[in-house]
């Protein structure tokens, strides 16, 4: 049996634990109180008898009180920074809040199904907990006033419930997944640094490192995560390959299968340069819902899964003002929100914009041609043994190694604005199978090279010879002025994936019409 107290340390959870409970009961202890709320933590029984641990806040008014149901990130606990801020926000604007240990984290048992089915089932529970609670306003006997929010694997889990859970009321998945396969290995290619960091910190914050006495053993390790987790990774790093059981496993847990079935109103919050989760993914979540008439909106900020660009005190409260208003409006019923289908932040500028579509109705296409750029028809980059790329996960991008990468310049005249996913379509021959490419954009200007929202999209091309590829690439924000230079860059390697372990390298062709890139553009003066 595991040793809660130690994990508990570990982790950082909260010093009061709550013990005893039984199904549709809590005990409370040690209540925090905070300005004009207070707290107890609880226990709660699961359709499947797991205890799940968390905290219920409420007003100190009098009720009831609309509801904000919400978990934590991988690897955490309800105790974290980011939950307990939320929590604050939430309650001292008139809002009861059920924070919980998502399954098989923190003080909750069972094992993590990386918010599979039985995550789902959890949801439903826990509002069934809450439409029992005399201080949680109702909609209907069992079907409590209520949204979700937060981020990561608390975002990830919304819109799977909202799929199976037609009492959620509004949703805020801040920095969730789209498609888990297309997260953990684009087009293919399998992103080494995150998903080594992932299972880590899942291994790690399930039981692993925290387990007992602190000495982890095969079955804590075992049962703290599910099997396919454990398989996949492993496969992935013998292979270079997602083995046919793991990119199933995860394409069941992939809200973008599912949005024929959500009807909740959406609030979908993204960072530019979000690496793990990248912005196209909120963008295929809000076209899919807006396509069938879900009210949705969107917003795209300076911060989410990166260690290059974090966003600052003014976006974090820009975030939960808007996401405070998206609750206010569907769950508590105070009047419309009014946000516009997208708003987006512009970092040099420092400040957010409003849209009606990303790209915008009025942007154009721009379509380059890399022949206008090239002196010749052709260009070979060859792959070498060590990633020579970085991006992602390394505060210093750029592309080291002459030889490896390919720059294609195309100079700006007049103020632009690039807003949107640019598509691709290269000519190629790869120099052996299982070849890999790293598309991404440079801003350039005044001599220096930006990698623009830190972002680069993989291409796996699985067999040799000559072929035309198209894709598109992660969603970028940048303004240009006369005099800067758009560059467009295609490398063989980067230090976020693995590399190649056959092909010697890439040739691009690049005569007139053979490749080409599409980048969505806005004329500014402002």
């Amino acid at each position: 049996m595991r040793d809660r107290t130690t994990r508990r340390a570990v982790l950082g959870a909260l010093a009061a634990a709550a013990t005893g409970a039984t199904a549709d009961a809590s005990v409370r202890t040690a209540a925090a109180t905070g300005s004009g709320y207070s707290g107890a933590s609880v226990e709660i029984d699961s359709f499947d008898g797991t205890t799940l641990s968390g905290r219920f806040t409420t007003p100190d008014d009098e009720g009831p009180f609309p509801s904000v149901l919400m978990t934590h990130g991988w690897g955490g606990d309800h105790g974290s920074e980011r939950v307990r801020r939320l929590t604050d926000l939430y309650a001292s604007n008139g809002y009861a809040v059920l924070a919980y240990d998502s399954r098989g984290f923190g003080e909750s048992g069972g094992r993590v199904g990386v918010d599979g089915p039985n995550e789902v089932r959890d949801v439903g529970a826990l509002l069934d907990w809450l439409a029992a609670r005399p201080a949680v306003a109702t909609d209907a006997p069992g079907d409590p006033r209520v949204g979700m929010d937060n981020v990561s694997y608390a975002g990830g889990i919304q819109l799977e419930a909202a799929a199976e859970e037609p009492r959620l009321d509004a949703v805020v998945p801040r920095w969730a997944w789209n498609d888990l396969p297309h997260s953990l290995a684009p087009n293919g290619v399998i992103k080494a640094g995150w998903d080594g960091l992932l299972y880590a910190t899942g291994v790690t914050g399930s039981r692993g490192l925290t387990s007992g006495d602190g000495w982890p053993t095969y079955e804590d390790v075992e049962n703290g995560l599910d099997r396919e987790v454990h398989g996949t990774i492993l496969y992935a790093t013998a292979t270079n390959e997602f083995p046919d059981e793991g990119r199933a496993y995860y394409a069941a847990r992939s809200p973008g299968r599912k949005l024929d079935e959500v009807e909740t109103p959406t609030l979908l919050i993204s960072g530019w340069p979000d690496t793990l989760f990248v912005p196209n993914e909120a963008l295929w979540t809000f076209e899919g819902l807006r396509e069938r008439g879900v009210e949705t909106r969107l917003v795209l900020f300076q911060g989410g899964h990166t260690l290059t660009d974090t966003a600052g005190a003014e976006q974090r409260r820009m975030l939960d003002d808007l996401a405070l208003a998206w609750l206010d409006e569907h769950v508590a019923g105070r009047g419309a929100a009014d946000l516009p289908p997208v708003t987006y932040y512009e970092i040099q500028t420092g400040r957010f914009r409003r849209t009606n579509a990303l790209p915008p109705a009025n942007a154009d296409a721009r379509t380059i041609d890399l022949a206008d750029a090239a002196a010749l028809d052709s260009t070979t980059i060859a792959n070498s043994p060590v990633p020579t790329s970085t991006s992602q996960l390394s505060p210093v991008n750029g592309d080291h190694v002459p030889g490896t990468a390919a720059h294609f310049d195309v100079p700006v005249e007049r103020d632009l604005e690039v807003l949107g996913a640019p598509r691709l379509s290269l000519c190629v021959s790869p120099l052996g199978p299982d070849a890999q490419l790293f598309a991404k954009f440079y801003h350039v200007s005044d001599g220096d090279a930006t990698l623009v929202g830190n972002q680069v999209t993989p291409l796996r091309l699985r067999e040799a010879g000559e072929r035309t590829v198209a894709a598109e690439m992660v969603a970028i924000q940048r303004r240009l002025r006369p005099g800067d230079t758009l560059r467009f860059t295609v490398a063989t390697t980067d230090a976020g994936f693995y590399n190649s372990r056959e092909a010697v390298g890439v040739t691009l062709h690049h005569a007139p019409g053979e490749s080409t890139v599409e980048v969505p553009v806005l004329a500014r003066r402002d």
